[in-house]
Protein backbone atom coordinates (compact mmCIF):
# COMPACT_ATOMS: atom_id res chain seq x y z
CA UNK A 1 0.00 0.00 0.00
CA UNK A 2 2.96 2.18 0.78
CA UNK A 3 4.61 1.94 -2.16
CA UNK A 4 1.72 2.44 -4.19
CA UNK A 5 0.73 5.67 -2.65
CA UNK A 6 4.69 6.81 -3.16
CA UNK A 7 4.49 6.48 -6.32
CA UNK A 8 1.30 7.81 -7.39
CA UNK A 9 2.36 10.97 -5.72
CA UNK A 10 5.65 10.84 -7.07
CA UNK A 11 3.87 10.71 -10.47
CA UNK A 12 1.43 13.72 -9.81
CA UNK A 13 4.16 15.91 -8.74
CA UNK A 14 2.81 15.67 -5.16
CA UNK A 15 4.34 15.44 -2.03
CA UNK A 16 4.41 11.54 -0.99
CA UNK A 17 1.90 11.03 1.96
CA UNK A 18 0.84 7.19 3.31
CA UNK A 19 -1.84 5.79 5.87
CA UNK A 20 -1.50 6.27 9.28
CA UNK A 21 0.01 2.86 10.99
CA UNK A 22 -3.13 2.10 13.33
CA UNK A 23 -5.53 2.63 10.22
CA UNK A 24 -3.80 -0.84 8.80
CA UNK A 25 -4.21 -2.76 11.76
CA UNK A 26 -7.35 -4.34 10.93
CA UNK A 27 -8.82 -6.12 7.64
CA UNK A 28 -11.98 -3.86 7.09
CA UNK A 29 -9.60 -0.50 7.31
CA UNK A 30 -7.29 -1.92 5.17
CA UNK A 31 -9.29 -3.62 2.37
CA UNK A 32 -10.82 0.01 2.22
CA UNK A 33 -7.52 1.72 1.93
CA UNK A 34 -6.77 -0.97 -0.89
CA UNK A 35 -9.73 0.45 -2.78
CA UNK A 36 -9.34 3.92 -2.20
CA UNK A 37 -5.40 3.65 -3.59
CA UNK A 38 -7.28 1.28 -6.77
CA UNK A 39 -9.75 3.53 -7.10
CA UNK A 40 -6.79 6.87 -7.07
CA UNK A 41 -4.71 4.94 -9.55
CA UNK A 42 -8.25 4.34 -11.97
CA UNK A 43 -8.94 7.62 -11.94
CA UNK A 44 -5.10 8.89 -12.78
CA UNK A 45 -4.58 6.53 -15.36
CA UNK A 46 -7.62 8.05 -17.38
CA UNK A 47 -5.94 11.41 -17.45
CA UNK A 48 -2.47 9.64 -19.62
CA UNK A 49 -1.75 10.01 -23.17
CA UNK A 50 1.01 8.15 -25.10
CA UNK A 51 2.69 11.78 -24.13
CA UNK A 52 2.22 11.86 -20.97
CA UNK A 53 3.29 7.74 -20.53
CA UNK A 54 6.50 9.16 -22.18
CA UNK A 55 6.90 12.08 -19.86
CA UNK A 56 9.75 11.48 -17.25
CA UNK A 57 9.55 11.69 -13.79
CA UNK A 58 13.17 12.87 -11.44
CA UNK A 59 13.89 10.65 -8.27
CA UNK A 60 16.36 11.11 -5.61
CA UNK A 61 17.43 7.12 -4.35
CA UNK A 62 20.27 6.21 -2.89
CA UNK A 63 22.21 5.50 -6.18
CA UNK A 64 21.47 9.66 -6.96
CA UNK A 65 19.61 11.01 -9.25
CA UNK A 66 17.36 9.15 -11.28
CA UNK A 67 14.93 9.60 -14.42
CA UNK A 68 12.27 7.56 -15.18
CA UNK A 69 9.28 7.50 -17.50
CA UNK A 70 6.19 7.59 -16.21
CA UNK A 71 5.43 4.00 -18.61
CA UNK A 72 8.35 2.28 -16.63
CA UNK A 73 7.46 3.60 -13.13
CA UNK A 74 3.75 2.54 -13.98
CA UNK A 75 5.69 -1.12 -14.82
CA UNK A 76 7.49 -0.93 -11.66
CA UNK A 77 4.49 -0.94 -9.77
CA UNK A 78 2.95 -3.58 -11.11
CA UNK A 79 5.59 -5.85 -10.73
CA UNK A 80 6.28 -4.66 -7.62
CA UNK A 81 3.07 -5.01 -6.46
CA UNK A 82 3.38 -8.92 -7.96
CA UNK A 83 6.10 -9.46 -6.50
CA UNK A 84 4.28 -9.04 -2.91
CA UNK A 85 1.44 -10.81 -4.37
CA UNK A 86 3.68 -14.41 -5.00
CA UNK A 87 5.30 -13.67 -1.83
CA UNK A 88 2.00 -13.72 0.34
CA UNK A 89 0.92 -16.74 -1.25
CA UNK A 90 3.90 -18.64 -0.69
CA UNK A 91 3.38 -17.91 3.00
CA UNK A 92 -0.24 -18.64 2.92
CA UNK A 93 0.41 -21.76 0.70
CA UNK A 94 3.15 -22.91 3.44
CA UNK A 95 0.47 -22.36 6.10
CA UNK A 96 -2.23 -24.57 4.51
CA UNK A 97 -3.80 -21.86 3.17
CA UNK A 98 -2.97 -21.67 -0.65
CA UNK A 99 -4.82 -18.81 -2.60
CA UNK A 100 -5.08 -20.97 -5.58
CA UNK A 101 -4.59 -19.15 -9.22
CA UNK A 102 -3.00 -15.96 -8.65
CA UNK A 103 -2.07 -15.66 -12.46
CA UNK A 104 -2.93 -11.86 -13.15
CA UNK A 105 -4.77 -13.11 -16.01
CA UNK A 106 -7.00 -14.88 -13.84
CA UNK A 107 -6.35 -12.36 -10.93
CA UNK A 108 -7.29 -9.47 -12.61
CA UNK A 109 -11.03 -9.78 -13.59
CA UNK A 110 -11.85 -10.29 -9.72
CA UNK A 111 -10.78 -7.10 -8.36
Amino acid sequence: LGASQLWRNVITNREPSFSEAKDTADIDPLVALFETERNSWRQLVTTFDAETLFGTIERQSPFGTIVLTIWQTLQHVILHGMGHHTELARMLTECGQSPNDIDFLFYQPSV
